[in-house]
């Protein structure tokens, strides 16, 4: 386990999936003592390099600041080690590609640290979706504020840091999205970058998706996902034990409301919560990082090659670097998988474009 300040929560989930050795590695002795007793490491380690050298670790797990992936799990990587790197993958979609291809060379796990897909209420909400017909509009909102930014939020900001939390779950519930429009507010934080951004991302079947992000204030408790299609609705609180659905077909409670007389007792009674029906999902693993830790360490046990969660953080990270591109350009910018139509084969002409003024 490489890190002690995320690292340290990484490591508690750890240890309720896995009580094998484990060797703890920080840049403070002191501190990285006291995190290894609490989680019971067979030893310490400071400097992720000595770390990586040692030859009794066979995987590591990187929670480093995102600057350090690329050179730390490439590092890794040319030791032969399983390598569990924390998201984002990489800063830039060159060293990610690079990861992967080194990874795969080499025969070894390279797997991202995105808990997304293992939540159970996200997953749930999948199941979910062919009962609310085709998919027409997400929301997805985070409001928190940081009243002491850390190293990785300084360097990385909230669209490198944490939208890539987002960016999944559009892709997880409905899809690759073909555009992305990215826009912001002026920076509270002055040494962030950017502490909020909102964007929009547009697919070529018809949905579109809006994620507002902001490390600028918190707003309580609130659905951070709500999802709309054809046939009805989900409300999302993703920490909940439950998903809230709502179909356009009246339930029986609303049918039976519609009865109740006089109509201002009908009206008293009758709410948009009557259609809800709670569907609920399992409670021990609300966050899934145990869950997504443990698919790690089945891929290490099986001992192969596989770098499928990378490549799908690497996808994550390319719409990320399209919504940079759209907030420097002001304007939609294509994140699309498909392939591009032929010009010719379409039969259509091509337009010179306007000198730039």
């Amino acid at each position: 386990m490489v890190g002690t300040r995320w690292g340290h929560f990484l490591g508690s989930q750890l240890r309720s999936v896995f009580s094998g050795d484990l060797v703890v590695c920080g840049n403070d002795a002191q501190r990285t003592k006291a995190i290894g007793r609490t989680l019971k490491a067979n030893d310490v380690v400071v400097g992720w390099k000595n770390a990586i050298a040692r030859p009794d670790v066979s995987a590591v797990i990187l929670a480093l600041p995102p600057q350090l992936h690329a050179v730390a799990a490439l590092a890794a990587i040319r030791a032969g080690k399983h390598v569990f790197v924390e998201k984002p993958l990489a800063t830039n979609v060159e060293d990610a590609e690079t990861m992967i291809e080194r990874a795969r060379s080499a025969g070894v796990v390279l797997f991202a640290g995105e808990n997304v897909p293992y939540r159970p209420a996200i997953r749930e909400a999948r199941r979910l979706m062919p009962q609310i017909g085709t998919p027409r509009l997400l929301f997805g909102n985070s409001f928190s504020s940081l009243d002491a930014p850390s190293g990785t939020q300084i360097n990385a900001g909230i669209l490198l840091d944490f939208s890539v939390h987002y960016i999944r779950t559009v892709r997880y519930l409905l899809g690759e999205p073909d555009e992305v429009y990215a826009s912001r507010a002026q920076a509270l934080a002055r040494s962030i970058e950017e502490d909020n951004v909102t964007m929009v991302l547009t697919s070529a079947e018809g949905w579109q998706a809006t994620l507002s992000l902001s490390w600028q204030g918190s707003v309580g408790r609130y659905p951070e996902l709500v999802v709309t299609g054809s046939e009805g609705s989900m409300k999302i609180f993703p920490e909940n034990a439950a998903v809230d659905l709502y179909p356009n077909k009246p339930t029986l409670m609303s049918r039976m409301l519609s009865h109740v007389r006089p109509w201002w007792l009908k009206d008293l009674l009758s709410s948009p919560e009557s259609q809800r029906q709670r569907v609920s999902v399992p409670g021990n693993d609300r966050m899934g990082y145990r869950s997504e830790l443990q698919d790690f360490l089945n891929l290490v046990a099986a001992d192969k090659g596989n770098v499928t969660s990378a490549e799908e953080a690497l996808r994550d990270l390319r719409i990320v670097m399209a919504a940079y591109d759209s907030l420097s350009s002001g304007v939609p910018v294509s994140c699309s998988t498909r392939p591009r139509p032929s010009l010719r084969s379409h039969n259509l002409s091509v337009i010179s474009p306007r000198p730039a003024s």
